[in-house]
Order: C-alpha cells, then structure tokens, then sequence
C-alpha cells in the first residue's frame, strides 16, 4: 500500500495506520542512501523547517509541501477520475 491522503472526516484503521508505518520504513531506507543534494532539493521541495532548543534538545519540525510535491507522490492510479 502507498501512502494515500486522507480527508479529515476519514478514521484511519488500525490496518491503515500499520500499513503506512511499514511504507515509511521503506521511505527511510531510500533516504539513507540519498546524495546530500538530492536531500536538500526535497527538503526544499517540502519547505522544511526545524527549529531546535538545545536547553530542553527539542527538535519542532514542521512541513509545508505545495501540491506539485504531494500529487507527484501519489500513485497515478489514484488521481484518475471517472
């Protein structure tokens, strides 16, 4: 299962949530191996922000990835419409 978005009035199940868990995983796998270039280009892409304290060492991360980002993450299958 790929990552799908879900609408607010959705409940994810217990199956959904372990199935996105486990694609995660697979995601970080692939990071670990990607060129620092290639990172910084994504982590542009998703205008990601960390904010660390080092009094308390908490790390805010937060992201904000336009819709270009989002759709082509998106398998085709799922943004077909009838």
């Amino acid at each position: 299962m790929l990552l799908q978005p879900y609408s607010r009035a959705e409940r994810l199940s217990a199956e959904d949530i372990r199935a996105m868990v486990k694609e995660l995983g697979a995601m970080k796998a692939v990071l670990d191996r990607a060129e620092r270039g290639d990172l910084a280009d994504l982590y542009g892409a998703l205008r990601l922000e960390v904010s660390y304290n080092h009094k308390t060492r908490v790390a805010d991360v937060s992201i904000e990835p336009n819709p270009r980002v989002v759709s082509a993450a998106r398998p085709s299958s799922c943004c077909r419409r009838s």
